[in-house]
């Protein structure tokens, strides 16, 4: 997991395939300085001319992490670290916790078509008019099936041993593994993804960045909040235009949660990185929508 403290963007001039120089931003990232950060656009900029001119990428050693790109908030730990991501949202990096991202399936929340909805209609009417309760929708149906396979696949011999917490998300689930080690790269780790049907985009991001990651505040545009139209590192003029968007935003999600915790499987899970992601997402929290 690469998540700097510094930062630098500069103009540089870039040539093409047939000569033509043309101008771009570059941006690199540091641990160390501003200073070393501003010494490594030289080496970014002559790796992507070698890029654009030869069309093709240059080898990434084994072990390579894409930096992440983010505004660190807090850090929890050597482990754990807060940023903000491209769209605002506060995000947890963990290389210590296990997390498993978990969608419902393709067209679980389209509307049914005409003639299915007539038929669901016929049958759920007459099942809410015999036990006077209001009849599950399609989308509380795949979100219970959805639930019951993945605590299913939890319990099974392959995991024993293995703890989890599992937390309902907007549009899924998202699943905490405890118990052992569980670094991103392992086949063990890709196997755990694979059972769970974790989501592809996910999982690749996972293993582009050599961490695992989670949510912990909501979409903007699920709180009516259009995203920040300007991307971290900022300048002077965008850093006070994000002050004026982040008054609007945490204004906005006060009546929204990120996740709530609906089962655990195994021994009890606790960490303080855990207690934290609860915290902030709100999980205790009852009666609010999902952002």
């Amino acid at each position: 997991m690469k998540i700097y403290r510094f930062w630098c963007t500069k103009q540089v001039t870039l040539t093409d395939a047939v000569g033509e120089t043309f101008e771009q931003n570059i941006t690199a990232g540091s641990e160390f300085s501003q200073a070393d950060a501003e010494a490594r656009i030289p080496m970014l900029q002559a790796a992507l001319n070698r890029k654009i001119q030869t069309g093709q990428c240059e080898a990434e050693v084994d072990g390579y992490e894409v930096p992440i790109r983010e505004e660190i908030i807090q850090e929890l730990d050597p482990h754990n670290v807060v940023t903000r991501n491209r769209y605002g949202a506060l995000v947890l990096n963990s290389t210590d916790h296990c997390i498993v991202d978990v969608d419902l399936p393709p067209h679980a929340e389209e509307p049914p078509s005409l003639w299915t909805s007539f038929f669901s209609f016929q049958w759920l009417f007459g099942r809410a008019a015999l036990s006077g309760e209001p009849a599950p929708t399609p989308l509380e149906n795949a979100r219970k099936q959805l639930l019951e396979d993945t605590l299913t696949r939890l319990r099974s011999s392959a995991f024993q041993g293995l703890s989890f917490r599992v937390y309902r998300t907007a549009h899924g689930l998202r699943v905490f593994a405890r118990g052992r080690e569980l670094p991103v790269r392992t086949d063990f780790t890709n196997y755990l993804f694979e059972q769970l049907h974790a989501d592809p985009l996910y999982a690749k991001l996972c293993e582009k960045q050599n961490c695992y990651r989670a949510r912990l505040t909501p979409k903007p545009w699920r709180v009516n909040v259009k995203s920040p139209q300007f991307r971290f590192p900022y300048d002077s003029e965008a850093q006070r235009a994000m002050q004026g968007w982040l008054r609007e935003y945490e204004n906005a999600r006060r009546m929204c949660a990120t996740c709530s915790l609906v089962a655990e499987v195994g021994s009890p899970v606790y960490s303080s990185v855990i207690e934290y992601h609860d915290r902030v997402c709100r999980v205790r929290e009852g009666g609010l929508e999902f952002g």
